[in-house]
């Protein structure tokens, strides 16, 4: 079987005036067609994170609060197992903080903290986790429908998830901000992304408070 993680755990435009000549005109629209065309590529910024990542992170109206009680948790931390099994999920430290379900044992970067997103004053009813082996934010690439990394260091759209209580003991499922759910690839033992449209085995998950 895949052991995804048997690594060694170290010590994470207004209105153009009547009188304006139609070059202007056009060089205005053409202009505008530019800029429109430079805001779809996203370029990185210097931290590799997309334009609309950084501001949404740097967003002032964000604020978290470490609380697992979202999980039913009187602490602050959870584990987290696919559905089928004995596997728990975490960062895989070695590959940038890429998400799998691998681990027999719950080693740092399988505990996670959670935080309850406010907006402003108001709970969002959302919730961040990080990973404990360093620290950074679970993000789920372009806000869903990709792939799933313990990689960021603030809190923006994409570190946002919802969880959803399912049916049995402690089963939740995960939902990021575009409506994508988390899945462990073939059930466990494998890659973790955020690229499904409903929920399935692959997509319940168990919460075990830390």
């Amino acid at each position: 079987m895949y052991n995804f993680f048997r690594v060694v755990e170290r010590n994470v435009i207004g209105r153009v005036a009547p009188k304006r000549s139609l070059s202007a005109v056009l060089a205005l629209v053409a202009s505008s067609q530019l800029l429109a065309c430079g805001a779809a590529m996203d370029p990185q910024s210097a931290d590799g994170q997309s334009d609309e990542e950084s501001i949404a992170s740097a967003s002032a109206a964000l604020s978290t609060r470490p609380d697992a009680s979202p999980f039913g948790c009187s602490g602050t931390q959870i584990a987290i197992s696919p559905y089928y099994g004995d596997q728990y999920c975490g960062a895989f430290t070695g590959e940038n903080g890429n998400m799998g379900c691998g681990d027999h044992s719950v080693y740092t970067w399988d505990r996670f903290t959670v935080y309850r997103v406010f907006d402003g004053a108001i709970d969002s009813g959302r919730i961040a986790l990080t990973e404990s082996h360093l620290g950074r934010y679970v993000s789920a690439a372009n806000g869903g429908g990709g792939g799933l990394h313990a990689d960021r260091r603030t809190v923006g759209t994409w570190e946002v998830f919802i969880p959803e209580r399912l049916a049995g003991d402690q089963r939740f499922a995960f939902r990021t901000y575009k409506n994508y759910y988390f899945t462990a690839e073939n059930g466990g033992s494998s890659a973790m992304n955020a690229n499904r449209s409903r929920v399935g085995t692959w997509e319940t998950f168990h919460v075990s408070c830390l």
